[in-house]
């Protein structure tokens, strides 16, 4: 038998011919060598490691070919199948060779012996120039790949496909007399039957927990494959085009709102409406039906998220509508048995402040965007971690505002909050209300009683916890040209704990100009011009623009700038052409050795030395503005450190007190190498924007950051706020159910209460506005 299963007889070896001599030498050569064997170079060729084969034909192409064995009987060989080699000096092909399949395949068929293969068969063919120590990993297709890919392809080819091997304890033991029977399943008590299901949703929101944990470190892909984000002037026109929608629906549903308070409250009615307890309970019920139907987008939202096992705070609000027009159906069915007007106006008034609050987000997110818009290279503030010695540090610097909008779209801090508890609380007023429903024995109370608990963890005040403020706080910074991302941006800049003050933030490039320029004698104007304008530019500081401009138009060059160094005394040094110059103040030139006039001697002048003499003189103006000056004043009373990584050696603690005419004693002033280091520093590839700046200046970048602490520390406390009303109300209300006190358990109580919650977040949201 052959190689490849075809028998070969005794009287077909006797009958070669004596005069064909073999060598072993040959044999393997003929098995080993792909190419043609008419080709003398090839053949004299070394016998080389098998390598892996590309077959550019699919395996299905290869898998319908038809199956025929190597020799037919009494016909010659089919010729050997030929490939087409790549160039040797291809350098894409140095560890791999590619052969592509010509056109005379290797056609075979499997042996027809149905005996087990020798073991030395079944564990693969020997590859020629290789044994079995020295075969490789490279050698052999990875476990899996080839067979499944076979198997599957060719199923429909005729292919055949491995036998399958079943277990031991296969079909043979099915149904077998001797086989044990099966273990009878496990019976539980009733208090565990009872207690599983709330088992379960505690499990599951630990699970859902560690899962968000999760996802805060690792980047969503979805997130990733988001596509191109919208500009900001669409999607400003966006928003606008939602708050305007927004605005008409919430107008209507306040108008319907208003009627449900006034049944809740039990003021006057006339009508039908004032003896038939049912016909009460449908108008109350198609009345919420309609606010509902108003928010409906809300509504399909927020029972979508509860489908999907994420509630939210409109899941919460929808769950609340949803209670409460069962309610009122079951009060309208039972015809009076069931006392008391149902839930619906609180329902129908939480969708209202829900209708609300998004109408603010959309306005807020409208000026934001609006703000981005109008900028044309305007300053992004981030967030950097390792700036400061610690905590995190603000920093500014010249960014686009790419991904501005998706930070902007992020969950804000109150519906996170409320998505880590909403699974909760719909299984604790399930079960509260059951407990409730069968301590006081008036089960036709339960949906009464279901509508009562579900409704305070939908409060008025969580809607506005964030929208009001970042609303309010948008339309005041947008008038300076400056915008914060969302929740995103304002959780950056209040857990800031410092912010970087550079030059142009004290003396903006139009605050500054050179008043006066003195050359001394026996100096080439133009040299000292130079020199002193390369020395700055190379330091980076706030001169640099001016001193540009002088060069400029006097027709002088910048020199190349060597050994540049820094010194603390208020003065730079390097050397330019092989000459030494000094650049700095009054106090550095003393402390150098060199001697000034003294009707010359100005705090606010840039001194020159060239080679140890003094050789020019600029007197710089500094104009204060009463923007930094009032941004200077609120920095006195703010909790944030502010450090002055100043590179102008002129501006100095007592000169900003005599300009500013205020004190300086809490602002950090670090050494010069410090500065430099600070002031060099840039935002990280990481890091993402959290407000933008339209205008330069110390007071802008203060605004934002004061008012982003402000506002960041009222939407947390306005959310705390919220959550408190929730559980304190659950509670409240599962124990006037409890005790079957539903003359105190009313629509009208439970609107005050809600009503009376709200009014801590508008009186700290319109405070922000002052």
């Amino acid at each position: 038998m052959d190689l490849l299963g075809n028998e070969i007889s005794i009287d077909e070896i006797k009958s070669v011919p004596d005069d064909c001599e073999f060598a072993l030498e040959s044999i393997l050569a003929e098995f080993s060598q792909p190419e043609s064997r008419d080709s003398d170079a090839e053949a004299a060729e070394p016998l080389a490691p098998s390598r892996p084969i590309v077959m550019d034909e699919e395996a299905e192409g290869v898998l319908s070919s038809e199956l025929s064995s190597r020799y037919d009987s009494g016909s010659a060989p089919e010729p050997a199948p030929t490939y087409d080699e790549p160039p040797v000096d291809d350098p894409q092909n140095d560890d791999v060779r590619i052969y592509h399949i010509g056109t005379a395949a290797r056609k075979h068929a499997p042996p027809a012996s149905s005996e087990e293969p020798p073991e030395a068969e079944a564990a693969g063919h020997a590859v020629p120039g290789n044994s079995a120590g020295e075969t490789g990993a490279a050698d052999h297709a990875a476990f899996g790949d080839f067979a499944a890919e076979f198997a599957f392809a060719g199923a429909g080819a005729g292919a055949i496909s491995p036998p399958i091997e079943l277990p031991a304890t296969g079909a043979d033991e099915i149904g077998s007399p001797d086989a044990p029977p099966p273990p009878a399943p496990v019976r539980r008590s009733f208090g565990e039957a009872l207690a599983a299901p709330f088992l379960s949703i505690l499990a599951l929101v630990a699970l859902k927990k560690g899962q968000r944990a999760n996802a805060a470190a690792v980047p969503d892909e979805a997130e990733e494959d988001a596509g191109p984000e919208l500009d900001a002037e669409s999607a400003s026109k966006y928003y606008a085009g939602n708050a305007k929608s927004l605005r008409l629906r919430m107008r209507i549903s306040i108008f319907l709102s208003i009627i449900l308070v006034w049944f809740s409250f039990g003021l006057p009615v006339a009508g039908i409406l004032k003896t038939n307890p049912t016909a009460m309970a449908l108008v109350c019920l198609i009345l919420e039906l309609t606010v509902v139907m108003l928010g409906l987008d809300i509504f399909t939202a927020g029972m979508l998220s509860l489908i999907q096992m994420k509630p939210s705070l409109w899941s919460l609000v929808s769950v609340s509508c949803l209670t409460a027009a069962l309610d009122a159906a079951v009060t309208a069915a039972m015809n009076g048995a069931v006392a008391g007007l149902p839930l619906c106006g609180v329902a129908a008034v939480s969708m209202t402040f829900a209708l609300a609050g998004a109408n603010q987000t959309c306005r807020g997110f409208r000026l934001s965007l609006r703000a981005v818009a109008l900028s044309r290279s305007p300053f992004a503030v981030t967030s950097e971690s390792g700036v400061a010695d610690s905590g995190q540090t603000l920093l500014k610097s010249r960014r686009g505002a790419a991904g501005y909008l998706r930070r902007c779209e992020e969950p804000d801090f109150t519906e996170t909050a409320y998505r880590t508890v909403a699974l909760l609380l719909l299984g604790a007023c399930l079960l509260l209300s059951l407990i409730a429903a069968a301590f006081s024995k008036e089960w036709k109370y339960f949906f009464r009683t279901l509508a009562v608990i579900t409704a305070p963890c939908a409060p008025f005040a969580a809607f506005f916890a964030f929208s009001l403020p970042y609303s309010i706080i948008t339309r005041r910074i947008f008038h300076s040209g400056s915008a914060i991302a969302g929740w995103p941006g304002l959780r950056d800049i209040g857990n800031a704990h410092h912010l970087i003050i550079t030059d142009g933030d004290i003396f903006p490039p139009q605050t500054l100009s050179i008043e006066s320029v003195r050359i001394l004698e026996g100096t080439w104007p133009e040299k000292v011009i130079s020199c002193a304008g390369s020395v700055i530019c190379a330091s980076g500081s706030g001169l640099a623009p001016i001193f540009t401009d002088l060069m400029r138009r006097n027709n002088c060059s910048i020199q190349r700038v060597e050994e540049f160094c820094c010194h603390e005394g208020g003065g730079l040094t390097a050397l330019i052409n092989g000459e030494e110059v000094l650049c700095g103040s009054a106090g550095f030139m003393h402390l150098m050795g060199i001697r000034l006039p003294q009707k010359l001697t100005s705090k606010s002048s840039v001194f020159v030395s060239i080679n140890g003499a003094l050789t020019g003189i600029f007197t710089i103006k500094y104009i204060p503005v009463t923007s930094v000056q009032d941004a200077l004043a609120s920095l006195l009373h703010t909790r944030r450190e502010p450090i002055f990584a100043i590179r102008d050696f002129n501006i100095t603690p007592l000169m900003i007190r005599k300009k500013f005419r205020m004190p300086t004693d809490g602002f950090d002033f670090p050494t010069f190498a410090r500065r430099y280091e600070i002031s060099a520093a840039e935002p990280s590839p990481d890091s993402q924007i959290s407000a933008i700046l339209s205008r330069d200046g110390l007071g802008p970048l203060v605004e934002v950051s004061e008012l982003g602490r402000r506002l960041y520390i009222v939407v947390k406390l306005s959310a705390i706020l919220s959550l408190i009303c929730t559980f304190i109300g659950v509670v409240l209300m599962f124990s006037l159910c409890l005790s079957a006190s539903f003359d105190s358990a009313t629509a009208g109580n439970l609107l005050t209460y809600l009503f009376l919650w709200l009014v801590p977040g508008i009186v700290l949201s319109l405070g922000l506005g002052r």
